[in-house]
C-alpha cells in the first residue's frame, strides 16, 4: 500500500498540486499561502486517483470503456485490492499465481467476488474522504477573495457515478 500511494502521489497529485500551486501564483498569493495550496492539491489528487481506482471496479466494462480488472491484469495493483489482499489470503494466492500466465474468464469472477465481498470499498472510500479533509485543513488556509464552491464541485468529481 506504501509503494502504491507514493506512486499515485508522485504522478497524479503532483499534478493537481502543481496546477492549484500555479493557480495560488497568479492571485498572487505568499509563500505559506502558495504552499497551502500545493498541499490542497496534493491531497485532492490523492482523492482524484483513489476514486478513479475504485470506479474501476464498481462500474462496469461498458460504461467505462475499459474491460473490468484490466489494471490487475496488467499487474497493477490499486486500493481495493490491496485492502481486499489483506483479508482475503485467496486473492493473494490467485494473484501470485498470475505472474506469468494468462487470467481466466471464472478467475477474474472469483476476485471480483472476493475483492466486492471485502471490506476493500469501504476501506477505499474511507482513504478518499480522510484526503478530502486534509485538503481541506489546507484550503482554510488561503483566504478567498470570492465566494468559491470548491467543496460543491469536490463532491460532485468524487461522487462521479456511471
Amino acid at each position: 500500500m506504501k509503494d502504491y500511494l507514493k506512486q499515485i502521489k508522485g504522478k497524479t497529485a503532483f499534478l493537481f498540486a502543481f496546477a492549484c500551486q500555479l493557480g495560488a501564483w497568479t492571485v498572487p498569493a505568499n509563500r505559506p499561502q502558495m504552499r497551502a495550496a500545493f498541499n490542497a492539491g496534493q491531497a485532492i489528487g490523492m482523492a482524484f486517483q483513489l476514486s478513479d481506482d475504485l470506479l474501476d471496479y464498481q462500474v462496469k466494462k461498458v460504461d467505462m470503456g475499459k474491460p473490468q480488472l484490466q489494471d490487475i491484469q496488467n499487474g497493477i495493483y490499486t486500493a481495493p485490492l490491496l485492502f481486499a489482499m489483506e483479508e482475503n489470503k485467496g486473492i493473494r494466492e490467485l494473484i501470485s499465481r498470475h505472474e506469468e500466465k494468462d487470467w481466466q474468464h471464472e478467475e477474474l469472477v472469483q476476485l471480483e467476488e472476493w475483492i466486492a465481498e471485502s471490506s476493500g470499498y469501504a476501506r477505499t472510500e474511507h482513504l478518499i474522504a480522510a484526503y478530502l479533509a486534509k485538503s481541506q485543513i489546507f484550503l482554510s488556509k488561503i483566504p478567498a477573495t470570492e465566494s468559491l464552491s470548491l467543496n460543491v464541485f469536490l463532491e460532485k468529481v468524487m461522487g462521479r457515478r456511471f
